[in-house]
């Protein structure tokens, strides 16, 4: 009787029952809920498992879905032509050695106690505004007219400045 306990007539090929839920110790606050046994949980698990598999199988991957996508190892990377790049930053140098002269002649003025109180506030945000323009149109180079536009603009801002300037002077 050595497969055998007593008051238990189990024999030896007989499998342990799965413990469930109501068989473990229930926690304070919370209620005992009937539980699934293994061996009733494992064919659905199995089931869900081999679709996650096999949609996942049967999904192709996208081949440049994004416009963003880096470009592929056997592509070469198209960036703008240099000579737009020397020419935004030849105009760009021109823009900011102009607003170094206007900039040298408004602090005099201001200085000098000659200048409206509208000059100075007006003067930075026209200084302000030029940059942000120029700026623009470094981040835009690589568009074909996008970047003129923002250094005509900013061209437009640093005109108006000087003119304010020699009215004011």
């Amino acid at each position: 009787m050595s497969s055998q306990t007593i008051g238990d007539q189990r024999s030896p090929a007989a499998p342990e029952p799965e413990p469930t839920q109501a068989d473990a110790p229930a926690h304070e606050g919370t209620q005992a809920s009937p539980r699934i046994p293994a061996q009733a949980r494992a064919p659905q698990a199995e089931a869900a498992a081999a679709a996650r598999i096999a949609a996942t199988a049967e999904t192709p991957a996208p081949a440049r879905v994004s416009v963003l996508a880096a470009a592929a190892p056997d592509e070469p990377a198209q960036g703008p032509a240099p000579r737009r790049i020397a020419s935004v930053c030849a105009w760009a140098a021109v823009l900011g050695l102009a607003d170094l002269v206007l900039v040298i002649c408004g602090l005099v003025t201001i200085l000098g106690g000659t200048a409206p109180g509208w000059y100075e506030p007006v003067l930075i945000v026209l200084g302000l505004g030029g940059i942000a323009l120029a700026a623009t149109a470094f981040v835009t180079i690589q568009f074909r007219i996008v970047p003129w536009i923002f250094m005509a603009l900013s061209s437009g801002v640093v005109l108006v400045s000087l003119i304010m300037t020699g009215s004011v002077a």
